[in-house]
């Protein structure tokens, strides 16, 4: 009994070499190598590699490398299939038709609303109505002196003038006072005038300190309607009110009745009260 049990067992052992030299061998897991020479590569990229080769090894030995081939393969975004050009087409057709209802019920802001829209005309700048002015001057001095010749030719050998026709001639007492005004006020309209360059357009302060001289010798400023002027032979000083004053001139000379829609005395009295106001301010700083 004991040598058959024997035999029997010996046989097993020889069954079980000869299947394990038949079976196939496992098969290496799979080592991700670098193209560059090992001589080329940094410590680090050795450590990698070396890392990389590990946990492979790890993979294959827990029998998991084939599932985590799987997972790699499923994480790839799939291809989406092409689309019809009938249902691209129908698609772009539905959207465009949707911003045109965005676009028609769009809510506008009054902010945007109040804006001038780009096709509207450029609102008139303080230089372009400075410069209206003066042309508009220049025009009506070349009007008086085209009557004032024709009045003058007319009248000539018989010493009469026609009526309703004022001759803009100052006597000499009143050219005296205004060279004398002229004499009086000239440091404070050189000072006002060197305030004021570096804000105003050259245009601008052409066309405030011609009318602040106006103002300043008394040589008064004319209305654009009556043969009337405003302040003649009354010199204005910065030491009075000026807010009165401009209150004065706005009554004197109506908005409609200006064309230069105040450039004539508003603005320019304006631009007095600012540095009235200037040369207080410094005046009291310096005390």
């Amino acid at each position: 009994m004991e040598k058959a049990s024997a035999d029997e067992k010996t046989a097993k052992e020889k069954a079980a070499k000869v299947k394990k030299a038949v079976a196939p061998a496992p098969t290496a897991p799979t080592v991700p190598v670098s193209a560059t020479p090992a001589a080329a590569l940094s410590a680090y990229e050795l450590q990698r590699l070396e890392t990389m080769r590990q946990n492979a090894l790890v993979l294959h030995a827990l029998g998991v490398a084939s599932a985590s081939e799987t997972l790699r393969a499923c994480a790839k975004t799939p291809e989406k299939p092409p689309v019809d050009p009938v249902v691209r087409a129908a698609r772009a057709a539905e959207r465009h038709a949707r911003m045109v209802e965005a676009q028609a019920n769009r809510r506008s802001s009054s902010r945007l609303h109040k804006l001038p829209s780009p096709d509207a005309a450029h609102p008139k700048r303080y230089a372009d109505e400075s410069a209206e002015l003066e042309i508009a001057e220049r025009e009506a001095m070349h009007v008086r002196k085209k009557v004032r010749a024709a009045t003058v030719g007319a009248g000539r050998g018989r010493g009469s003038r026609a009526k309703g026709v004022l001759m803009e001639v100052m006597s000499p007492d009143e050219r005296a006072a205004v060279a004398a005004a002229y004499e009086e006020a000239s440091g404070w309209l050189a000072e006002m005038e060197q305030y004021f360059s570096p804000q105003l357009s050259p245009a601008n302060l052409r066309n405030v300190m011609k009318q602040a001289t106006a103002l300043a010798t008394g040589e008064g400023v004319r209305h654009t309607v009556r043969d009337a002027f405003f302040r003649r032979g009354e010199p204005v000083r910065l030491d009075e009110d000026l807010v009165a004053l401009r209150a004065a001139a706005n009554q004197f000379l109506l908005p409609e009745d200006d064309p230069g829609h105040g450039w004539r005395l508003d603005h320019p009295i304006g631009k007095l009260c600012l540095f009235q106001a200037h040369l207080h301010l410094t005046k009291r700083k310096g005390a």
